[in-house]
């Protein structure tokens, strides 16, 4: 595998990198003259990839293939635009990039000011073990809201998690709860029947925004918050007592969900459990 790789790398001119920053929802404008914008219906997300050289690419994806790349410098023009909104320049193209939410543009703008500062970009432990294509498969998977209707539809494996959390209520009372790959929120409702004090719901998919509605008009927002964003990547505001996922999926095979339950587990993720 190895030297068909180097092969190919050799045939392509291309060599390995790592991927340290992914968003799977952007909306991509070329300018013309800064001023006419062409949206690039074609870029449905993009990529930061750093390779053995230090060397920084931002890369635009279309279902986890490369669409484009471009080297980010220090030297790269770049500024904000709005909120949620960026414009660089890379020699004679210029692109607005415009993200949906919040976290997605702060960890950008962070990484573009490493870039500036000539630092070497810091790759998290879900970049360094996952594929982009598996990524974008996964998140893009679950972002349907017809699959998360048909988890929920599920009877059996929807009750048993309830069941579970509701029997287990004195790991719940009073909690502060984790909620790893929250998805519609089902887990992190439950959470608050079996008397959670707060509950932080990760998700990785675009059905984050989702998740956050059903929460606002089941009038739970002051009991659960949302944090879009892989859990090796984001800040919990405060240590948690009860780590819940559904972990369990199709087939019985190893899912990333699982990983990212791991991951929170681990001795250098700085969360007491």
């Amino acid at each position: 595998y190895n030297e068909y790789k180097s092969y190919l790398s050799m045939l392509t001119g291309s060599s390995d990198s790592k991927d340290i920053h992914t968003v799977y929802s952007v909306t991509v404008a070329e300018l013309d003259d800064g001023i006419a914008a062409k949206s690039l219906d074609n870029v449905q997300g993009l990529s930061i990839k750093q390779d053995c050289t230090s060397s920084i690419s931002l890369v635009f994806l279309n279902k986890g293939s490369e669409v484009e790349r471009f080297e980010l410098t220090p030297g790269t023009s770049s500024c904000p635009c709005g909120k949620l909104a960026w414009i660089l320049n890379f020699h004679d193209r210029t692109f607005k990039i415009k993200f949906s939410n919040e976290q997605s543009e702060r960890e950008f703008r962070d990484i573009l000011s490493n870039v500036r500062a000539n630092k070497r970009a810091k790759i998290s432990k879900f970049k360094e073990r996952t594929e982009d294509s598996s990524a974008s498969q996964y998140f893009q998977f679950y972002g349907y809201l017809s699959q998360q209707q048909n988890m929920l539809q599920d009877y059996v494996r929807t009750s048993t998690f309830q069941r579970a959390i509701l029997d287990n209520h004195a790991d719940f009372e009073n909690k502060i709860v984790l909620d790893v790959g929250a998805g519609s929120g089902i887990l992190s409702f439950f959470a608050v029947q079996a008397g959670a004090k707060h509950v932080y719901a990760v998700e990785g998919s675009g059905m984050a925004e989702h998740c956050k509605e059903l929460i606002r008009h089941n009038k739970f927002s002051d009991r659960i918050t949302v944090i879009h964003g892989m859990i090796e990547e984001i800040q919990i505001p405060e240590p948690v007592d009860t780590i819940i996922s559904g972990v369990s999926r199709y087939c019985r095979h190893v899912t990333l969900n699982q990983w990212h339950v791991l991951a929170v587990r681990e001795p250098a993720y700085q969360i007491p459990i």
